[in-house]
């Protein structure tokens, strides 16, 4: 895996990442790597509609998260403004097959 999802750190609600979490429960991964974020700090994430006639906020993003709705795909487009970078993991190691002692070599924290 490349690129890890982007969840908000506070409610755990997935923003970016919905199929690479999808394809990993399938393929067995009991490890999900992912970046938490603050959410609501417009200097780290703002979110727009892919589709211009279409109302959307962080607040809107959220409340789906929790009730479990998925907006259809290219309808939320978020853009991170900090550099997240790049974490090789081998699927052997998000199923729990491999130890390690450290994903990727560093920790962020946003």
């Amino acid at each position: 895996m490349k690129r890890p999802i982007i969840v908000d750190r506070d409610t755990h609600v997935i923003l970016d990442g919905h199929h690479r979490y999808t394809a990993l429960n399938i393929l067995g991964a009991k490890y999900v790597p992912a970046y938490l974020i603050n959410y609501n700090d417009d200097s780290i994430v703002e979110v727009r509609s892919w589709k211009d006639n279409r109302p959307l906020s962080k607040h809107i993003v959220i409340e789906a998260g929790l009730r479990g709705h998925r907006f259809p795909p290219k309808t939320t487009r978020h853009i991170v403004k900090v550099p997240l970078p790049e974490c090789w993991l081998h699927i052997d190691i998000l199923r729990g097959k491999k130890r390690i002692i450290s994903a990727c070599g560093r920790k962020i924290r946003i």
